[in-house]
């Protein structure tokens, strides 16, 4: 019964106080992480996609990644510069993305494959939306890229296979990430020479023939991916070979392409080999890309 009046009760039962969600912290434990690979110890993960291999490492002082594939002769992300210094003192393409303590990050040229865990099955993934941090330094992973970070200075690096920004993004913020830029050339069709010819097809796949004298030569598939004025072909998988093959390529190796001027041909030339001229089929003929 209801009542009402001074000092008395309605009768009805207070509902209880909701209590608040528990909030879920985004780190991982570090310690799934450490590990002694090929005598340097850090702690070492692989990304969801599979596409990067990163670590923290006290032996270098930095954070950083490299291709799953490969550890040359390209990182494969768009923009990154045509040459780095490397340890013998002249310069190679860069095969790493890094931070290290204290400096801004950017991309490195390293001879072995140092943010590697070997062997290589036995490392474990960093989830999407997930933290790992150690030694002064933060790496996260998200759809958009891997992104690590120097704690102390607030500065790092986000990257993936679509472009890069020098800025360490915390979990739960957006990437950023820069839109990329609409091709200048169109590369697509043949592309020819003596003994050599390069399909590049619209949907991004592209098939490559190669020969050395009559009896080596392989057939490769491939990708390619267009930039304002030169684009980035990957080998994928060896289809056919005859002999001893041709061109010593492995799966994973990237060439980058552009289009330059010889004896007053328009042709298609690779930063690896700037002597080595293709045609358009129409120009086939042309001496500039004979042998």
């Amino acid at each position: 019964m209801t009542t009402t009046g001074a000092g008395q009760s309605s009768g009805a039962t207070a509902s209880p106080t909701a209590s608040a969600a528990p909030s879920i912290t985004p780190s991982v434990s570090a310690d799934t992480y450490l590990a002694e690979s090929e005598g340097s110890r850090g702690w070492y993960f692989i990304t969801p996609s599979g596409k990067w291999r990163c670590a923290i490492l006290p032996t270098l002082a930095a954070a950083g990644c490299q291709p799953s594939t490969n550890t040359g002769p390209s990182i494969g992300v768009p923009g990154e510069p045509a040459a780095v210094p490397n340890p013998v003192g002249t310069t190679s393409r860069p095969n790493a993305i890094w931070i290290q303590k204290g400096r801004d990050a950017q991309f490195t040229y390293r001879g072995q494959a140092d943010f590697w865990r070997f062997p290589l099955e036995q490392t474990p993934v960093l989830p999407y939306g997930r933290q790992l941090g150690a030694d002064g330094f933060a790496c996260n992973t998200s759809t958009a890229g891997v992104s690590c970070g120097d704690k102390t200075t607030g500065k790092g690096f986000t990257f993936s296979d679509s472009g890069y920004v020098w800025r360490y993004t915390p979990v739960g913020t957006s990437a950023q990430m820069p839109t990329p830029t609409a091709a200048s050339v169109d590369f697509t069709g043949e592309w020819v020479g003596h003994g050599r010819l390069i399909d590049l097809q619209p949907d991004g796949t592209a098939t490559v023939k190669l020969a050395s004298g009559a009896s080596n030569g392989s057939t490769w598939d491939a990708t390619w991916r267009p930039t304002e004025s030169s684009f980035r072909l990957v080998f994928t998988t060896e289809t056919q070979r005859f002999g001893d093959g041709a061109g010593g390529i492995s799966a994973g190796e990237t060439w980058i392409g552009s289009l330059t001027s010889a004896e007053g041909a328009r042709v298609l030339v690779f930063s690896d080999a700037p002597t080595t001229y293709w045609c358009r089929e129409a120009d086939q003929m042309s001496g500039v890309c004979g042998a």
